[in-house]
């Protein structure tokens, strides 16, 4: 990161009565090390997170040379075809409008007689973890995938197959009438048929 100020900035951050917030943004600790660092002295307030630093200029890069348009149509794609095999398998959204279902997240209502005790621990002993519902209203009521990143932007990748896969051996489990890989089927329709291998 990198931070330019004016002397004029300078005088304002000495100057100020109230405190300054944050404590790794605060001018008033990398002062004494910035005039330090002017005199050719050995001087230290903390070290940036570099690894951190890089690791965003990576992400973004790899965004950017994808195309940011093109990185918006995948999450698009991979949302639909996700809710089209939740669909497939009798499950139903939050959502009150599918216009009004986010891209990269969906709300899903556990469907009758299924409740969170019994559908997550079903479906996390086969190596998915999912949230549950946040909304204090209904949050028993409902559970969260996340489809967003690596798991939309790179389908070879299979996140969305072993997410789809462990819903549906989850609420068979649970004693839900639903056929066996059809919603893996729905999955691989939407996305244009990619090659899909079964993970569990």
């Amino acid at each position: 990161m990198v931070c330019v100020m004016s002397q004029k900035a300078l005088r304002a951050v000495k100057s100020r009565n109230t405190p300054i917030l944050s404590y790794f943004a605060n001018a008033a600790h990398w002062l004494p090390i910035m005039q330090a660092y002017e005199e050719r002295k050995a001087a230290y307030f903390a070290t940036p997170a570099v690894t951190l630093i890089r690791g965003l200029y990576v992400a973004c890069k790899k965004l950017l040379d994808i195309g940011m348009e093109q990185v918006f149509d995948r999450h698009l794609k991979t949302s639909l075809a996700f809710k089209a095999a939740c669909y497939s398998m009798g499950l139903s959204l939050v959502a009150t409008d599918k216009k009004h279902a986010a891209n990269t997240l969906s709300a899903i209502k556990f469907p009758e007689g299924v409740t969170k005790a019994s559908l997550l621990p079903k479906i996390s002993k086969r190596g998915v973890i999912l949230a549950g519902g946040l909304h204090k209203k209904i949050k028993m009521t409902y559970f969260r995938v996340g489809h967003m990143g690596l798991s939309a932007i790179d389908p070879k990748r299979q996140h969305m197959v072993t997410v789809i896969e462990a819903i549906e051996g989850a609420l068979i489990e649970c004693g839900k009438k639903i056929e066996k890989g059809k919603a893996l089927s729905v999955f691989k329709a939407a996305m244009g048929g990619y090659p899909l291998r079964s993970s569990l």
